[in-house]
């Protein structure tokens, strides 16, 4: 390969010698004359894009393209110098133009690997182009552009330059079918690299986790087990409590038998109990040593279904009443025969009569405390819409305080 210092040396020669020729002929190398053609500004850019491809191909290790890129920009000055309006050499000019072109951007698009597919035809080129250059400089001698013109514009050195094209042209096709199939199958080699990752990858992990399962079964049994026994301890305080909620009415207070219970003497003789469809006496059962008192339903076949109904409804009603005046529930005696309410409370006197043992000092601190306990107990009952009627001279008294039944 002749070197590129080379074809500088003729570059320095040839274009000094060709501008005294424009000169001489009518071509006044003036910068009006640059832009009759459009062709001109053409060569100029074809002229700029070999010095920065020459300058390229210094920063890179392929020296056959600084090379043929310096022959180029060498050919392409003496052409913008020599053929202002000539379109042959225009033609010449654009065709060595995209030559280098293809080179270049295919370079520039895919890297090194490439450039090397094109170091043949660029020695050649180069070759070429320097040997054009030899004859231009003895062309030269006889200071006649119109030969150089001729010289360039033969069919002989258009022909060769549209063959250094063609062979780019090829080269550069080739390479990219090269790089696709070579892509292609680098695409089904990582498919299978990665098929056989994935599949190694799921029988390391379900290795693993046999193993582990394994290696942690007394553990996993274990906590079976206790996860049973926790069961098995909950159904059992389940069933327990279950249990424990037999003989109560509705979860709450105790069922009773008529059995269990024993009356006494009635709470009030003088009192008419017909009216109200109950009456209340004294009582025991059977589960509590304490007395206590007991309002049992009567009934007849005339008014059963009445006097169940307001059985129930004052069984309900009792049941959720929390108050310190109001008496509160023992058990219920739920048989059909023998509905009843069992009370707490075994002191207890009607307050009637507990009024009748007061002084009349005590007898007004005992009314004004009855009517704050009264109004306290009007006051709950209304916030919880509870509807209960009492006489209050059959109020029952137990320590000082009346409580409502």
């Amino acid at each position: 390969m002749i070197p590129t210092a080379w074809t500088q040396h003729n570059s320095m020669i040839l274009i000094p010698c060709l501008a005294r020729l424009c000169q001489q002929q009518t071509y006044p190398l003036t910068t009006t004359t640059t832009t009759t053609m459009s062709g001109d500004s053409n060569i100029g850019a074809w002229i700029q894009l070999a010095k920065l491809t020459a300058a390229a191909g210094e920063m890179a290790p392929f020296p056959y393209i600084k090379g043929v890129a310096g022959c180029i920009k060498t050919i392409l000055e003496v052409i913008e110098l020599a053929g202002k309006n000539n379109e042959d050499l225009q033609d010449l000019a654009e065709s060595i133009g995209m030559t280098m072109q293809i080179i270049k951007e295919t370079v520039e698009a895919h890297g090194d690997t490439s450039a090397t597919h094109f170091r043949g035809v660029c020695e050649d080129l180069q070759k070429y182009l320097e040997g054009i250059t030899t004859e231009l400089n003895a062309t030269r001698r006889k200071l006649k552009s119109k030969s150089i013109i001729r010289f360039l514009t033969t069919k002989k050195v258009s022909v060769a330059i549209d063959g250094y094209k063609q062979r780019v042209n090829n080269i550069k096709a080739d390479y990219l079918v090269l790089v696709t199939t070579d892509a292609r199958l680098a695409m089904s080699e990582m498919q299978d690299t990665l098929s056989v990752t994935v599949t190694q990858a799921t029988e390391t992990a379900q290795s693993r986790i046999t193993s582990t399962v394994k290696s942690q079964a007394h553990c996993i049994r274990g906590e079976i087990r206790s996860l049973g026994d926790i069961q098995r301890e909950h159904t059992a305080q389940i069933c327990e409590k279950l249990h424990d909620m037999k003989g109560y009415y509705k979860g709450q207070v105790r069922e009773l038998f008529p059995g269990d219970i024993y009356l006494g003497k009635l709470v009030s003789p003088s009192r008419c109990y017909s009216d109200l469809g109950y009456e209340e006496r004294y009582c025991t059962v059977e589960c509590s040593s304490a007395a206590k008192f007991i309002r049992v339903y009567q009934h007849s076949p005339n008014n059963e279904e009445a006097i169940l109904k307001q059985f129930i409804e004052d069984s309900d009603a009792l049941i959720n009443i929390k108050h310190p005046n109001i008496v509160q529930i023992f058990g219920i005696c739920n048989s059909p025969n023998f509905p009843a309410i069992i009370f707490h409370g075994s002191t207890q006197i009607l307050f009637r009569v507990h009024e009748c043992n007061l002084t009349a000092k005590q007898l007004i601190h005992f009314y004004i405390q009855t009517f704050y306990d009264l109004k306290s107990v009007s006051e709950y009952m209304s916030r919880h819409y509870i509807y209960f009627p009492c006489a209050p001279d059959h109020v029952p008294m137990s320590m000082n305080m009346g409580k409502l039944s």
